[in-house]
């Protein structure tokens, strides 16, 4: 029999984007005790079509569970994959109802307390670095079966209908000196955690919560040795690169000087990418990241509104936030910005301004992704909006994979299915949701396109989306494309319809009328060129050249 299966749920279709750093940590921890542990990456299984997902998922787990008796089950927990880690554990009980059953939940500890007052799936929660709890754990089980929980530090443990929390145990983030590099199965990208923490105070994050709040690193020397090492794992050296997780890194510029100062005392090349924020990326910050080898970076802007800025905790002047990204992409970081929508006293107003700031992002090669506010437990954001009434997203992804499996989504309990809900707000069209979610996919899949329309021409797109438009899926590009398309000038029109054309199925799909295939990469980076390259006085009359800051 297994002592421990460790077990990392899924969360989403397709490939893993992130590894399950801890639980490989918490298998070496339990081999060097003796005990017998194995993992299951289920995520990973999806990834590789191993495991019918999300439709067939709870039929197909009866064969992925059965043959892996263990004396406890570890499995972690975070975001979209609570939903399918609930599922996995109640399927587990049923299949051995005398194993223990833990659940490790970083960051949403508080959430899954309130969970377990009110279900019994999980037998304990690990609020501790779980490579040194699991150790006690199979021992405790070893001999005490599900009762040896009681006392264990660093555990919440269900009592009869009570849950009783032991001593504290070792710090939780104790384990990220043990954790070593992720390397995803197609060896695009390494991963290896850094930090933990943030000394920001943004109302909707939980990140500096308990312990966070006074932010932890690894040495950036040891740091520095695992990206060398992880970076000559990658298959493609040229385009892959190791990405330092810490929820704020450009947050320790000293860290930053002390890691390149490792990276050129290694004679190493490694690429990195990190998560920051907008309001550091000043010149001095900027050199210190390409000096570092910084070549991604992950960067939570949130709203284009200069109101809702406030609501979120944030401080920076939002006219920075172009220029600056342009300036990063020039020094050859690329940027990924995250966006908000659904923030308290949000009006139509407000998300036409995060629309227009994101097209302006995309457009000069940046990535964007936009989400609805999600409630962290413990936040000022949960306390603000203690009050405001919750919708369920039926155009959520989660919401329609659960229904794909079978599931019903509004049955699932709030604080495991609590990405699935936003806030409902009075203020904000209802087509909010469905809008956010096809624009961020056009601006990824189109950015020409999507800017012409938006920035270009100025058409009222996101009002005519709402209250005209049918409703299409955002996977259904090519009809997002052509519905948008259609409502552009005449004069606009052909220009417009070859550039969706073009982004949508390449060279080979255009006419090639405007050489698009030549000049494609010159108007991401100068968008300001598209009417003296083409001469097309549409776009000097709706003054796009004069909004870019560039004299017509």
């Amino acid at each position: 029999m297994i002592d421990v299966l460790l077990v990392n749920p899924p969360g989403y279709r397709g490939r893993p984007r992130r590894g399950p750093y801890e639980l490989v940590a918490v298998g070496e921890a339990l081999r060097r005790a003796d005990f017998h542990s194995e993992l299951l990456d289920v995520q990973h299984a999806v990834g590789e079509s191993a495991v019918a997902f999300p439709k067939g998922f709870v039929e197909d787990l009866p064969r992925l569970l059965h043959s892996r008796p263990a004396r406890v089950m570890l499995i972690t927990l975070r975001t979209t994959a609570g939903p399918w880690a609930l599922l996995i554990s109640r399927e587990y009980r049923k299949l051995f109802p005398d194993a223990a059953i833990v659940v490790f939940a970083p960051r949403i500890e508080d959430r899954l307390r309130r969970f377990m007052r009110d279900d019994s799936a999980f037998d304990a929660l690990c609020v501790s670095d779980p490579m040194g709890v699991l150790p006690t754990v199979a021992q405790a089980v070893r001999t005490g079966g599900r009762g040896g929980l009681q006392g264990v530090p660093g555990l919440l443990a269900r009592v009869g209908e009570g849950l009783v929390e032991s001593a504290p145990g070792v710090p939780a983030d104790a384990w990220l000196a043990n954790v070593r590099p992720w390397i995803s199965p197609d060896q695009s990208i390494a991963a290896i955690h850094v930090g933990r923490g943030c000394p920001d105070r943004c109302t909707f994050c939980a990140a500096h919560l308990g312990r966070g709040g006074l932010p932890r690193y690894q040495e950036p020397e040891t740091a520095a040795c695992d990206a060398a090492a992880a970076f000559r794992e990658l298959g493609s050296p040229a385009t892959g690169f190791v990405m330092l997780e810490a929820e704020n890194l450009t947050s320790n510029p000293d860290w930053l000087d002390a890691f390149a100062e490792a990276r050129l005392s290694l004679g190493a090349n490694f690429r990195w990418g990190a998560y920051g924020r907008i309001d550091h990326m000043d010149e001095g910050m900027r050199r210190r990241l390409v000096k570092g080898g910084c070549c991604f970076l992950f960067i939570g802007i949130e709203t284009g509104s200069p109101g809702l800025q406030k609501v979120l905790g944030k401080h920076f002047d939002l006219a920075a936030v172009l220029p600056r990204i342009t300036a990063l992409h020039a020094a050859g970081i690329a940027t990924q910005s995250s966006f908000i929508y659904g923030i308290p006293g949000e009006s139509d107003e407000d998300f036409k301004q995060t629309a227009h700031l994101m097209a302006q992002l995309a457009w000069v090669g940046g990535y964007v992704d936009w989400s609805p506010l999600r409630i962290e437990a413990g936040t000022a954001m949960e306390r603000l909006t203690r009050n405001h009434a919750m919708t369920l997203m039926s155009d959520h992804e989660l919401y329609a994979d659960l229904v794909e499996a079978g599931q019903d989504p509004g049955a699932i309990h709030p604080e495991i299915g609590y990405r699935m809900r936003r806030l409902d707000l009075p203020t904000l069209s209802p087509r909010a949701s469905e809008t956010a979610m096809a624009w961020r996919t056009l601006l990824m899949r189109l950015p020409l396109t999507a800017y012409v329309l938006a920035r270009g021409l100025d058409l009222p797109l996101f009002c005519r989306l709402w209250q005209d438009a049918p409703s299409v899926g955002a996977e259904d590009l090519s009809r997002w494309a052509e519905m948008m398309v259609g409502q552009a000038a005449p004069s606009a029109l052909p220009f417009v319809r070859e550039l969706a054309a073009f982004e949508l199925g390449g060279a080979a799909s255009a006419t090639k009328r405007f050489n698009l295939e030549l000049v494609y990469p010159d108007l991401r980076r100068a968008p300001w060129r598209i009417g003296a390259l083409f001469g097309f006085p549409w776009w000097i009359e709706t003054g796009a050249a004069r909004r870019e800051g560039v004299d017509a």
